[in-house]
Order: structure tokens, then C-alpha cells, then sequence
């Protein structure tokens, strides 16, 4: 039980490096107001189309879990807005509920933070976490086109209204505001795609070495 091959196996060491950093990583983007910013740029890609409100729920879903990883998280972060926006404009609750938690569940697909069972995957295979990230892109990208056209069928069948033009923020108004939250996953892509692991650790030379 207390050996590596138990209680403190693979998951427990996982959860302990890897995902601890990237938890703490998206959270602290959350705390600095990114989510406002990828909130703003879903509505912004999405608010004027059929069944706006919904779709924004997707790709504001979508935006946080590239930062996040975690579904968790993403329901209580987007859906706190969304759901309620979506039952203001006359969504029916079970919708409105069901619409964000298909599209945060798969926040943890999405690269570059995904969830603890990419590192774990990482950790047991051998393969690197870049590597697995790759794989990854096209699951993640089927998984919400799947979504979206469900969302917007749905929407199309039910009559489902766009949010008024003026609620929509414009792109250009939305990247001044919140153009410094796309450099940090900029930044933690670009050091992925260069091979460097999210848990290094330094160890200082040796005096034979010195």
C-alpha cells in the first residue's frame, strides 16, 4: 500500500508536480480576470449568430479549458454567466445547464493545460507531455465541432434568439482590454513545442563538475 506501486503511486505524484503547476498556473490567470477576457472573445466570435448565448457558452468553455484543464472549474467560471444569461433570454433551465457542462467537460482535452490524465499518461507511458499535447489537437477540435452543431440545430429548431448587437462586445475592443492573457499560453506552447518538461528541476553542480 505505501509503496511507489501504491498509495503514493503515479496518480498521487502527478497530482503533486504536474498538475499542481498547471492548477495553479490557470488559476491565477482566472484571479487576473482572463476568464472576463475569453468570455469577451467568445461572445464577441459567437454572440451574433442563431442561438448566440449557447454557442458562447461553447467557445467561452473552450477558451478557459486551454488555461484551466480542469471541468470543474470551467462550469463554476463560465457557467456562472452563462446559464444565467441563457435562462434570462428564455433557454429552458435543462438545456441551459446540459449546453455548459458538454462543453466544459471537455476542457480537458484541450492543449495546452489538460487534465491529470495527460500526465499521467505522460508519467506511465514515457511519451513526452509535447507529444501527447499534439495528439490531442484533433479529439479536442472534433469534440466541440461536435457540440457546436448540436448546439446550433438545437437552436435553429427551437427558435433560439442572438444576443442584441449591442451586448456584443467588438474583437477590437475585446483584445485591447485583454490582449496580455494570450502571452502566457503563447509563451507555455512555445516552451512546450521546444521540449522543455513543466516540472524541471534545477540541481546544482556537483564539485567535480564546477
Amino acid at each position: 500500500i505505501y509503496t511507489t506501486d501504491g498509495l503514493f503511486g503515479v496518480p498521487v505524484r502527478v497530482a503533486a508536480t504536474y498538475a499542481f503547476l498547471f492548477v495553479m498556473f490557470g488559476t491565477f490567470l482566472e484571479k487576473a480576470k482572463g476568464g472576463d477576457f475569453f468570455f469577451n472573445l467568445a461572445a464577441t466570435i459567437s454572440g451574433r449568430s442563431v442561438g448566440g448565448p449557447a454557442k458562447i457558452a461553447v467557445v467561452s468553455s473552450a477558451l478557459f479549458g486551454t488555461m484551466s484543464g480542469s471541468p470543474t472549474s470551467d462550469v463554476v467560471a463560465t457557467g456562472s454567466i452563462t446559464i444565467p444569461m441563457m435562462k434570462k433570454l428564455g433557454y429552458d433551465r435543462s438545456l441551459a445547464a446540459g449546453v455548459e457542462v458538454a462543453s466544459s467537460t471537455g476542457g480537458s482535452l484541450l492543449p495546452p493545460v489538460m487534465g491529470s490524465a495527460a500526465f499521467i499518461m505522460a508519467e506511465m507511458t514515457g511519451v513526452g507531455y509535447g507529444d501527447i499535447v499534439l495528439a490531442a489537437i484533433l479529439p479536442a477540435i472534433l469534440y466541440y465541432v461536435g457540440i457546436t452543431i448540436q448546439v446550433h440545430l438545437r437552436s435553429v429548431a427551437l427558435n433560439l434568439a442572438p444576443l442584441d448587437a449591442t451586448e456584443v462586445p467588438s474583437l477590437a475592443y475585446t483584445m485591447k482590454q485583454g490582449w496580455q492573457f494570450v502571452l502566457p499560453l503563447v509563451g507555455l506552447v512555445v516552451l512546450l513545442a521546444m521540449g522543455y518538461s513543466p516540472c524541471l528541476l534545477y540541481t546544482s553542480p556537483s564539485p567535480r563538475d564546477a
